[in-house]
Protein backbone atom coordinates (compact mmCIF):
# COMPACT_ATOMS: atom_id res chain seq x y z
CA UNK A 1 0.00 0.00 0.00
CA UNK A 2 1.37 3.39 -1.03
CA UNK A 3 2.30 6.19 1.55
CA UNK A 4 0.35 9.67 1.23
CA UNK A 5 2.71 12.10 0.53
CA UNK A 6 2.30 15.27 1.81
CA UNK A 7 4.46 18.61 1.66
CA UNK A 8 5.32 21.44 3.94
CA UNK A 9 5.37 24.79 1.87
CA UNK A 10 8.55 25.63 2.41
CA UNK A 11 10.18 22.71 1.61
CA UNK A 12 9.96 24.41 -1.62
CA UNK A 13 12.36 27.52 -0.54
CA UNK A 14 15.37 27.11 -3.08
CA UNK A 15 13.33 25.71 -5.98
CA UNK A 16 14.55 28.41 -8.32
CA UNK A 17 18.10 26.98 -7.98
CA UNK A 18 17.45 23.58 -8.92
CA UNK A 19 17.44 23.13 -12.71
CA UNK A 20 14.56 21.62 -14.34
CA UNK A 21 16.05 17.91 -14.85
CA UNK A 22 17.18 17.70 -11.43
CA UNK A 23 13.60 18.67 -10.39
CA UNK A 24 12.17 16.03 -13.08
CA UNK A 25 13.94 13.67 -11.15
CA UNK A 26 13.78 14.74 -7.61
CA UNK A 27 9.46 14.44 -8.28
CA UNK A 28 9.78 11.66 -9.85
CA UNK A 29 11.32 9.87 -6.75
CA UNK A 30 9.43 11.23 -4.25
CA UNK A 31 5.92 10.35 -6.03
CA UNK A 32 7.05 6.98 -7.58
CA UNK A 33 9.48 5.43 -5.04
CA UNK A 34 9.20 7.41 -1.93
CA UNK A 35 5.83 6.65 -1.50
CA UNK A 36 6.47 3.31 -1.67
CA UNK A 37 8.95 2.37 0.87
CA UNK A 38 10.49 5.49 2.65
CA UNK A 39 12.08 3.19 5.48
CA UNK A 40 14.11 1.26 2.82
CA UNK A 41 14.96 4.08 0.50
CA UNK A 42 16.17 6.68 2.73
CA UNK A 43 18.29 6.25 5.53
CA UNK A 44 17.70 7.74 9.41
CA UNK A 45 19.19 10.70 10.50
CA UNK A 46 21.21 11.24 13.85
CA UNK A 47 21.73 14.57 16.09
CA UNK A 48 19.43 17.10 15.83
CA UNK A 49 18.11 15.63 12.81
CA UNK A 50 17.00 12.26 15.19
CA UNK A 51 13.27 10.92 13.70
CA UNK A 52 13.79 12.52 10.38
CA UNK A 53 15.00 10.58 7.45
CA UNK A 54 16.98 11.44 4.04
CA UNK A 55 17.28 10.17 0.67
CA UNK A 56 19.65 10.79 -2.11
CA UNK A 57 18.99 12.28 -5.20
CA UNK A 58 22.36 13.35 -7.09
CA UNK A 59 23.72 16.11 -5.05
CA UNK A 60 20.23 17.42 -3.91
CA UNK A 61 18.79 15.95 -0.56
CA UNK A 62 15.06 15.14 0.44
CA UNK A 63 14.60 15.27 4.02
CA UNK A 64 11.59 13.73 5.43
CA UNK A 65 9.55 11.93 8.24
CA UNK A 66 7.37 9.00 8.40
CA UNK A 67 4.24 8.86 10.40
CA UNK A 68 1.95 5.91 10.28
CA UNK A 69 0.84 5.78 6.42
CA UNK A 70 2.37 9.25 5.96
CA UNK A 71 5.58 10.78 4.44
CA UNK A 72 6.23 14.48 5.13
CA UNK A 73 8.46 16.08 2.86
CA UNK A 74 10.58 18.38 5.14
CA UNK A 75 13.12 19.77 3.01
CA UNK A 76 14.53 19.63 -0.81
CA UNK A 77 17.77 20.63 -1.61
CA UNK A 78 21.53 20.49 -2.19
CA UNK A 79 23.39 18.19 -0.18
CA UNK A 80 25.81 21.18 0.85
CA UNK A 81 23.30 23.73 2.11
CA UNK A 82 20.53 20.97 3.34
CA UNK A 83 22.06 19.84 6.95
CA UNK A 84 22.09 23.52 8.29
CA UNK A 85 18.89 25.14 7.97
Amino acid sequence: MPYEIAYLPECWEDVESISRDDLRRIKNAIEKRLALAPDKLGRPLRGDLKGRWRMRIGDYRIIYSINANRVLILLVGNRRDIYGR
